[in-house]
């Protein structure tokens, strides 16, 4: 038998009596949505914030770590002994200086040690040494012999005293390089990146230099190569 007229108005009144508080509560689970989502965006935003002020801050104190290891050497590929002495390891140092003309006496010298576990290369037991200059000319001179004893095939090599920061920044950019230019058929025109003395990042191609601290300043300056 077909509902009446009045059996369907009570139906529908029974249906809508059910529904409507399961339909309030969607509204207000809607509404609490929004306002949830509007307060995660603004929790995005704070976080967001806060960790470029601690890159920041972790940049700014990088500087001052670097600024104390201006007079740093490290250097790369000195003989080691086992039971070295302090004055021996000094002499080690002053003859590989001495060989890219840089002379040095006990004066010019405020600390050196070895750094680093001693390696095997070329049948010869090495350890790096770090060491730090009493005065700028000597840091400066050993700075730019790096590539006179590379040149001249001699068995040390010589290294800013980079942080972490930098060293790992430094090695991130070079990769970055090989990987771009790793076609590139004129050398001339292939972008290279480096330290200077003071032990800032650069990027140099001809004559053109760009300076970069950060991956975002590298992957700016590696924007305008292209």
């Amino acid at each position: 038998m077909p509902f009446t007229q009045q059996q369907l108005i009570e139906i529908r009144g029974l249906i809508e009596d059910a529904v409507s508080p399961w339909r309030t509560k969607v509204v207000e689970n809607e509404k609490r949505i929004v306002e949830l989502s509007e307060k995660l965006g603004v929790s995005r935003a704070e976080s967001t914030t806060l960790r470029q002020r601690i890159d920041e801050t972790n940049v700014q104190h990088d500087d001052l770590e670097n600024y104390g290891r201006r007079r740093n050497i490290r250097m790369e590929g000195i003989e080691y002994d086992k039971d070295e002495t302090e004055p021996q390891l000094f002499e080690k140092i002053k003859t590989c200086l001495q060989d890219v003309d840089i002379r040095i006496e006990k004066r010019d010298v405020i600390r050196f040690h070895r750094s680093a576990a001693p390696v095997r290369r070329n049948g010869k037991l090495v350890a790096q040494t770090i060491v730090q200059f009493a005065g700028w000319e000597q840091r400066r001179k050993a700075h730019y012999a790096n590539k006179q004893a590379r040149q001249q095939n001699k068995s040390f090599r010589i290294h800013n005293d980079l942080t972490r920061r930098r060293f790992e920044l430094l090695s991130h950019a070079r990769d970055r390089l090989s990987t771009l230019f790793a076609d590139a058929e004129n050398n001339a025109t292939v972008p290279f990146a480096y330290a200077d003395v003071n032990s800032n990042l650069k990027l140099r191609r001809g004559s053109q230099v760009w300076d970069f601290n950060t991956r975002d300043e590298l992957n700016a300056a590696l924007h305008e190569l292209d």
